[in-house]
């Protein structure tokens, strides 16, 4: 069985410059229902799923909890130094950043934050990767 998912997205016509918003399958891009207000879609995305939970995915949306970001960074230990965990060199440097998820009530939607967070940290990827779980 397929399992869909939807969100609402904001809508600008350039040319008349208004504002609307639609419901939108992600997969596909269709649009299912499109309206003047931000209420009004939720209204009918709500109802949509309440119709027909058998087509969707079951999600709980995070309100508060930790995301972390590991990059390489295409250069080593003569460019970003030594690991700062391990204190060895490294070939190839990741950098891990630490990042706090929350619900953003003003916006309606699961945002991150990089306020009191842990600092980012040079290192190898292994040494990274057991810091962070």
């Amino acid at each position: 069985m397929i399992r869909y998912e939807l969100k609402i997205r904001k809508l600008v016509h350039h040319f008349s410059q208004k504002v609307s918003f639609a419901v939108q399958e992600m997969e596909s891009g269709e649009e299912l229902f499109e309206c003047d207000t931000f209420d009004e879609a939720e209204h009918f995305m709500f109802k949509f799923i309440k119709n027909n939970p058998e087509y969707f995915t079951n999600q709980e949306l995070i309100q508060y909890g930790e995301a972390y970001r590991l990059k390489r960074l295409g250069a080593g230990s003569e460019h970003y130094g030594v690991c700062e965990l391990c204190g060895k060199t490294c070939d190839s440097t990741y950098l891990l950043t630490h990042m706090k998820r929350y619900w953003n009530f003003i916006d309606k939607k699961d945002s991150i934050s990089h306020h009191l967070c842990k600092p980012m940290v040079f290192g190898h990827k292994s040494c990274l990767t057991n810091t962070a779980t």
